[in-house]
């Protein structure tokens, strides 16, 4: 707005359609939508501020969902896949292309159960994420390179207990319990090296696995809970 008063709103229309089934305590979710972008922020790269709504794209997919916390004892579970397909003209795009964010699929699995013996609930969490887009200026295609496809199973309890009477939750986690190498992209050099390329190194989280526990007491409050409320 500094260099250019002429900036106007950037535009999206969402055409959305979704179907939702529920019945003892299971649900079933679909959605597909299409979305038009107009009016993107558009600039070339040696000068952003000169920046105009030239830019535009679209983005379209399917959503689904399904859960079910009947069918196993103390058990619910639940998976969810989205599709993507996306391209954007904007920023400083030369032409139109998926942007780096987005990944065309993506699939969520999630099973939790209450043991009431030991009054633990434990989970299990698998994600997968298909590669993502990432420009790669050794290449003459924008936005070509690929990432690798991303895993994670990660692991979590919740011990209930009492502690001088308060209601105390214990609670453990673990991310990438079978140490899956994830990458997230690519950082280049701005300059060639002595073989005429563009060095790079990969963007990694800060660490393989995370490790959390924690301890929560809810002072002042008589707090029972029953199943169905742990697992939700």
């Amino acid at each position: 707005m500094r260099y250019n008063t002429r900036i106007d709103f950037e535009k999206a229309t969402h055409y959305i359609l979704n179907y939702q089934y529920t019945k003892d305590r299971r649900i079933f979710r679909v959605e597909g939508y299409y979305k038009d972008y107009n009016n993107l922020i558009k600039y070339d790269t040696d000068t952003p501020w000169l920046s105009e709504n030239l830019g535009d794209g679209y983005a379209r997919g399917l959503d689904l969902f399904f859960r079910d916390s009947r069918s196993v004892k103390n058990t619910d579970f639940w998976v969810s896949y989205s599709f993507l397909d996306t391209e954007r003209d904007y920023l400083d795009f030369p032409i139109q292309a998926t942007p780096i964010f987005a990944s065309r699929h993506n699939i969520s699995m999630v099973a939790k159960r209450w043991f009431p013996k030991i009054a633990t609930s434990m989970g299990l969490t698998y994600a997968f994420v298909s590669p993502r887009p990432y420009n790669d200026p050794n290449s003459a295609e924008f936005n070509g390179g690929r990432t690798k496809t991303y895993h994670d199973l990660s692991f979590n309890a919740s011990y209930l207990t009492h502690i001088f009477d308060n209601f105390t939750v214990v609670h453990l986690s673990i991310s990438n319990i079978l140490g899956f190498d994830q990458v997230f992209g690519y950082r280049f050099s701005n300059t060639l090296d002595n073989n005429g390329q563009f060095s790079s190194i990969a963007i990694r989280p800060p660490a393989k696995q995370f490790f959390f526990i924690g301890l929560f007491i809810s002072i002042g409050q008589n707090i029972n809970l029953t199943a169905e409320e742990i697992l939700e």
